[in-house]
């Protein structure tokens, strides 16, 4: 388990290389913990509330947008490869319930988000899904690797989830 107080060290580790700032945060906006490279000038002060709130709403659509279109995905009935036509007189009779495919419910992994890179104006914003309820978000240069960031966000964000388990198993 991590405690509250490990969590700026933690993200500390993903600083450095183009990479001025890491946050975590709940899907909810709310933030859990932040660190700013204390080196880095010319990043503008930023009140990291505010930062992990707007990029959770952001983050958030994505990854309704993934749901919606992996159940998409599971409903349309894949083309038969011979010359037969379909015999249905009702119309959605084509069509797989997505309930029947899932075992009955979807689940709570089905358009989780891995990872989202957003290029800006003042920089770079990666995101990357650390739990079914939280984010890890790094703030970086615009010249940033982006492969070197997703490394980074992925590797901290894995680190992230398996601390939180603990904290969502039930007793």
């Amino acid at each position: 388990m991590i405690r509250s107080s490990r969590i700026p060290p933690v993200l500390s580790r993903i600083c450095g290389g183009g990479i001025h700032a890491a946050l975590l945060i709940t899907m909810d906006g709310e933030l859990l913990g932040s660190y700013q490279d204390p080196d880095h000038e010319g990043f503008p002060e930023k009140n990291m509330s505010d930062v992990g709130a707007l990029v959770s709403e952001v983050a958030s659509d994505y990854r309704q947008m993934g749901v919606d279109l992996s159940l998409l995905a599971l409903t349309a009935k894949p083309a038969s490869t011979n010359n037969r036509t379909s015999t249905s007189s009702q119309p959605g009779e084509d069509l797989v319930d997505a309930n029947a495919l899932s075992g009955g419910s979807i689940t709570s992994s089905r358009g989780l988000l891995n990872c989202l890179i957003l290029e800006l104006d003042m920089g770079v914003v990666g995101v990357s899904s650390a739990g079914p309820d939280c984010y890890v978000i790094a703030l970086a240069d615009p010249k940033v690797p982006q492969g070197m960031l997703k490394a980074r966000l992925n590797v901290l964000s894995s680190y992230v989830e398996e601390s939180m388990s603990l904290l969502t198993e039930p007793f």
